[in-house]
């Protein structure tokens, strides 16, 4: 079976950790989020899959290659012009010939995809969309079903009191044939604002519940709560996090093609891993310093005597200055941290700077923006 991910967007809720890095490939575990997305397809005899993409193709394109590494087979299709999530499906419409998965690149779910399948057919719809119950609906596309589960109304990002239910979708969704040839041909549209509702009114759009993990990672407060989640035991990736004899703290496993690390992390013998800690290649913790989990530190990272890493996450090549202090944030690829910095609920774009002894709270820094001790 196929499925196709929408991969195309410019990922603005996630900036500025998405200013120079596409959403499919921000790192999730120290490996990019997308390769999680392909395990759990291939998981589910999923291995004809079709990135659509937009905004920086060429990272995802050069990284994933032909999918042969990943267990997968991949193709491409890139858009000059942004279509929206009905056009970039209509564009492949004669190459859908049978039912297939259409994805949204940036949720993160442990959905039994098999079951929805079974769910689709069983009920002989022309579309699918997987559901999920949510405490503010007003972010989403929010639906109301009938006692069979066929949707009724579909409203996309109601006001809170004008919302029809608590559930909404999900982005992982079903269609046939038939569900494609109704949208409009030559110009960009929205399956949320269009398709969606004209399904629903023709009583041909089925709403699928089941128990699941489910993350919508597109902000930096959600992407580092799926972090948590996963190495809290709340969530489970495709990809297992496995203690390896030979490596200290925690590693992922690889795509079945993906040659292992050939530079193990090093931890001095003075400092201390505390719960659970994703060590990425070639890491290295200094003496004293400590890491206190849940936590990933990506490859290279270098966390020097006496700092401190609390409930964060470190993208590569990241250096944290001896006595510096981490906590609750998320920086991007090569940020340096200055010695006796403090860092706490902070989302820093690659290769921002902080100068020695500088304290920031709830601070969103751009790419290469160096803050000194003015606090600018």
């Amino acid at each position: 079976m196929r499925a196709l991910i929408l991969v195309g967007g410019r990922a603005t809720r996630l900036r500025p950790l998405t200013l120079n890095t596409p959403k499919a490939m921000t790192p999730l575990l120290g490996r990019p989020f997308l390769e999680h997305m392909l395990a759990w397809l291939r998981g589910h005899g999923i291995n004809d899959v079709t990135l659509l993409l937009g905004h920086m193709p060429d990272p995802i394109r050069t990284h994933f290659g032909d999918g042969q590494r990943f267990g997968v087979k991949l193709s491409y299709v890139v858009e000059d012009t942004p279509l929206g999530s009905g056009g970039a499906i209509k564009q492949l419409e004669q190459e859908l010939p049978d039912a297939f998965f259409a994805l949204n690149g940036d949720i993160f779910t442990d959905l039994d995809l098999g079951a929805m399948l079974a769910a689709h057919r069983a009920a002989g719809a022309e579309g699918t969309i997987s559901l999920v119950a949510v405490d503010d609906p007003s972010q989403y596309g929010v639906v109301a079903t009938d006692a069979g589960g066929w949707i009724t109304r579909f409203v996309e990002k109601p006001p809170p009191d004008q919302a029809p239910s608590n559930l909404v979708n999900a982005g992982a969704w079903l269609f046939e044939p038939a569900a494609v040839a109704r949208i409009a041909a030559g110009r960009a549209s929205m399956v949320e604002q269009e398709l969606f509702p004209e399904l629903a009114r023709a009583h041909r759009l089925l709403g699928y519940s089941a128990p699941c993990y489910w993350m919508d990672a597109g902000t930096p407060a959600r992407y580092l709560q799926l972090h948590r989640d996963l190495l809290t035991g709340q969530a489970v990736s495709a990809l297992a996090v496995v203690q390896r004899p030979d490596r200290p703290g925690l590693t992922v496993e690889l795509a079945p093609g993906v040659a292992s690390p050939a530079d193990p992390p090093t931890v001095d013998p003075t400092a201390t891993l505390d719960g659970r800690v994703v060590l990425g290649d070639g890491a290295r913790i200094g003496a004293a310093a400590s890491v206190v989990g849940p936590a990933t530190v990506g490859a290279s990272v270098v966390v020097q005597d006496g700092a401190t890493v609390v409930d964060s996450v470190l993208w590569d090549g990241c250096r944290i200055g001896p006595g510096a202090r981490i906590a609750s944030s998320v920086l991007a690829a090569g940020c340096v941290i200055g010695a006796g910095a403090t860092l706490d609920d902070c989302i820093l774009g690659d290769g921002a700077r902080v100068l020695p002894n500088v304290a920031l709270r709830a601070a969103v820094v751009d790419p290469g923006t160096v803050i000194g001790d003015d606090g600018r």
